[in-house]
């Protein structure tokens, strides 16, 4: 179905190479989550140490309603993140063009990001099990602004993320860019 809806954007002469969608595996781990996860880890037990203690020792209904909303955002930045980053994962989809990188975000708000690849296009591999390939050169962090989304600005972070066989599509990547002028 990718393919018949891509074919709506392709321009003269342009034709898909290679196609494929990040892995929605739930729990994949980054190298951010080497911090994220001892800082969950924490905020979860002080969250949940701090629900025991309001309401063992009698702490009026608005503090208790407070502890519960700590406890809450503890849950989702230990476990409720993944499942929320693989949600998301599931409705992108990734394409390569003889001309261009193409990232299609399928249902009710389609979004169709693309990054036209040139013999100098600055392409970054970052190999991993789920690795990612990284179009254009990243901005420093600072003027990044997103948080922890898959679409920037135009041309900032322009990235396939979490594929398996990456080394494959990077492959491709390098061998489009050397037919293109």
């Amino acid at each position: 179905m990718m393919a018949f809806a891509l074919e709506k954007e392709l321009v003269e002469d342009e034709r898909i190479v290679w196609q494929g969608r990040p892995d929605p595996n739930p729990f994949i781990l980054t190298r951010a989550d080497v911090l994220r996860l001892p800082i969950a880890a924490v905020w979860s037990w002080t969250a949940s140490h701090m629900n025991v203690d309001f309401w063992q020792l009698g702490y009026p209904i608005s503090w208790k309603l407070l502890a519960i909303l700590f406890l809450c955002i503890s849950i989702y930045i230990t476990i409720g993140r993944f499942f929320h980053s693989s949600l998301r994962r599931k409705s992108i989809r990734y394409a390569l063009t003889n001309r261009r990188a193409i990232i299609w975000h399928e249902g009710e708000r389609r979004k169709v990001k693309e990054y036209p690849l040139a013999a100098s296009t600055h392409i970054e591999f970052r190999p991993a099990r789920f690795g990612t390939i990284i179009f254009g050169r990243l901005k420093p962090m600072i003027f990044r602004h997103h948080s922890i989304g898959i679409w920037y600005d135009k041309y900032s972070d322009f990235r396939f993320q979490f594929l398996e066989g990456s080394l494959a599509v990077y492959q491709n990547v390098l061998k489009i860019q050397g037919d293109r002028p």
